[in-house]
């Protein structure tokens, strides 16, 4: 990714030190962590980073992008963000207590795929039916 591009969005974005450099560190290493106490911007910066893949990139190379977090609430604060821009988003996991959030959820996006599951030798496969 050009390094120039990562810093005018930095500039746009309008972040603080420690948060600019979360995220150019997104996109200059394979993983990326992103850490703090509460009120520190966490969510605002993870959502900026998944936003500036998906504009920067094709859907076609785009991979999956995976996030992570701490607790199912703080999971769906961030998916309710970014669904804001995209639909095209999977929650694995239970306890979702965000109906918005719900519909995402892999049980429910299976569905609506008519995704067929099958055990093989003690792994679970899903298939497009």
């Amino acid at each position: 990714t050009d390094l120039a591009a990562i810093d005018q969005e930095i500039f746009q974005l309008g972040l603080d030190t420690q948060q600019g450099k979360a995220f150019k560190l997104a996109f200059t290493k394979k993983i990326s962590l992103i850490q703090g106490p509460p009120g520190t911007g966490k969510t605002f910066i993870g959502v900026a980073i998944v936003k500036f893949i998906l504009q920067i990139t094709s859907r076609s190379t785009t991979g999956p992008i995976i996030l992570t977090c701490y607790t199912n609430h703080a999971l769906d604060q961030f998916l309710t963000k970014i669904t804001e821009f995209t639909q095209n988003v999977v929650r694995i996991g239970a306890n979702s207590k965000d109906p918005l959030i719900e519909k995402y959820s892999l049980l429910n996006v299976s569905q609506a795929l008519e995704v067929k599951f099958n055990k093989e030798n003690g792994r679970t496969f899903a298939y497009l039916k």
